[in-house]
């Protein structure tokens, strides 16, 4: 079955508040009498599945996984024939895939702010790696959606965005072995490998509890200095390429977990990234100062079994503040 395109993305947060559900119906009623499937919005495009239904399923669980320095064109999904991505390639598969999404900072903190905001740096104040902490009166995905009744955990990866930054905001376990405990001392590390934020998550999701949740994994491995453990390294001559592969195989212990617990049809899983990487392009080996694609163009993947459509393709750009209204849409 080939791909479907779902149209130009492109929409504001106003858009988000404003537009009435039979909006969403009647345009998709209209655009499934066209041989090829659009939408005027992402928005429409995802969020009329569940809209029309005439009896919609409960309120998922939510999995938000945001990799690390993650390039688009570095996944088999998007056209990369010598990577090993299986999680994400069977999550386009299994789901919509998002061809031009573009992070709103090449810089880790200020990014995941807006991924988890809906705001623009300069609107929630984190404009760099650096900055004071997340302003008190800015609410996140994590506490809107304890609001409504969400067990809500992350798991981080990188001091980047650990509880210093205040994106732990909303969050009932916020696993962050990098916290300063006050006695001054010097920090003995500044990320952890992506298996052992996997089997903290794993925990957490395993124990017993009333649904939904919502839970975020942050996994930094692709980051720099690249350094692939066990047969990653050895099995493909890119290290950066290396990187990702293992990545990817971690996030899919989350897939396989929900799998096996029976809660793949009722969860949306979104993997996303926070910027790219240079890789020599445009003369910048990394990330940090540069707003080219190698830097700012993110995967995005969404999948959600028998609600979301399967094999679909997302065409115009898809801001990563657009997310955040995009998600609690969805989720209802």
């Amino acid at each position: 079955m080939g791909s479907r395109n779902l149209g130009p993305a492109p929409f504001s947060r106003a858009e988000v508040s404003s537009s009435p559900r039979l909006f969403y119906c009647d345009s998709m009623r209209h655009s499934r009498r066209s041989s090829s499937l659009s939408a005027a919005s992402l928005l429409v495009a995802l969020a009329v599945t569940v809209a029309c239904r005439s009896d919609p399923p409960p309120r998922p669980n939510l999995v938000l996984v945001t990799v690390d320095t993650l390039r688009a064109d570095r996944l088999g999904a998007y056209g990369h024939a010598e990577g090993r991505t299986p999680t994400a390639d069977r999550l386009a598969h299994e789901g919509v895939r998002v061809e031009d999404a573009t992070a709103q900072a090449p810089q880790t903190g200020p990014s995941h702010a807006s991924l988890l905001t809906g705001l623009l740096p300069h609107e929630h104040g984190l404009r760099d790696n650096f900055s004071p902490p997340l302003r008190a009166d800015v609410p996140t995905l994590a506490s809107i959606l304890g609001g409504q009744g969400y067990a809500t955990g992350a798991f981080i990866g990188s001091l980047t965005v650990s509880s210093r930054t205040g994106l732990n905001r909303g969050f009932e376990t916020f696993d962050d072995p990098f916290r300063d405990d006050g006695e001054r001392r010097l920090l003995t590390r500044s990320e952890r490998r992506a298996a052992e934020v996997v089997d903290a998550a794993l925990e957490w999701l395993g124990r017993p509890r009333e649904p939904p949740f919502f839970l975020w994994v942050h996994l930094y491995d692709p980051h720099s200095p690249y350094d692939p453990p066990g047969p990653f390294g050895s099995q493909l001559p890119d290290p950066y390429d290396a990187e990702v592969a293992y990545a990817d195989a971690q996030a899919g212990r989350l897939l396989d977990f929900l799998d096996g617990a029976g809660l793949r049809d009722s969860t949306l899983f979104v993997l996303t990234s926070d910027h790219g990487e240079g890789l020599g392009d445009h003369g910048e080996e990394e990330h940090l100062l540069f707003v080219y694609d190698s830097t700012l163009r993110v995967p995005l993947l969404l999948s959600w079994p028998g609600v979301l459509p399967t094999e679909a393709r997302v065409t115009g750009q898809f801001r990563s503040v657009d997310l955040l209204p995009t998600i609690l849409e969805l989720l209802g």
